[in-house]
């Protein structure tokens, strides 16, 4: 009997003592940058009036909507040409930076604020006629964007490719919607 009561003590000494830390892995194979929700990448405003990019999210297919930064120098009290970028880095690291430029004049005029575009949501429909059929018609598959340097949305984005690409037409290539529509231009 003293024998079973012992062991049966240190069995509750030793698991009183064993470790309950756990150490979380990630075994993410997340490797896309964020999309970064932008319509416009030209900005102008008056001396004394800085321009408010808060609006303007970033979206990544592992990690959903993210905040976005402004990268670069803007002196709002000098009139010039600034050319910072808006930045997006997800919870894996990967990067997005989409070059802008801001005009700062001394005259007034209009106040543009950066507009952005809603982000897809979980609800959204699927595209039967898509190249994938469970995502929505609208939307760029992240396999079609991952052999782009930066993307640029709508017509207007291609003077902004140009512009990175150092006016190398070549370098500006059509993105296409998963239904086949036209989307934007990336910058290989």
């Amino acid at each position: 009997m003293k024998q079973i009561l012992t062991l049966l003590i240190c069995t509750i000494l030793l698991a009183g003592c064993a470790s309950s830390d756990s150490t979380a892995v990630s075994t993410s194979d997340d490797t896309n940058g964020p999309y970064i929700n932008m319509v416009q990448y030209e900005f102008t405003t008056t001396v004394g009036n800085p321009i408010d990019f808060s609006n303007i999210s970033g979206y990544d297919d592992v990690d959903g909507l993210l905040p976005t930064s402004v990268r670069g120098y803007v002196n709002y009290e000098q009139p010039g040409d600034y050319y910072p970028s808006i930045v997006c880095t997800d919870l894996s690291g990967n990067e997005t930076a989409i070059p802008i430029t801001v005009h700062v004049l001394n005259t007034p005029a209009p106040v543009p604020s950066a507009s952005a575009e809603p982000s897809p949501s979980p609800e959204s429909t699927s595209c039967p006629e898509g190249k994938d059929p469970d995502q929505p018609c609208s939307i760029v598959l992240s396999e079609d964007l991952s052999s782009y340097q930066t993307i640029y949305e709508g017509e207007s984005g291609y003077d902004a490719c140009l512009n990175a690409a150092y006016g190398d037409e070549t370098a500006c290539e059509i993105i296409t919607a998963n239904d086949g529509s036209f989307w934007g231009y990336g910058l290989k």
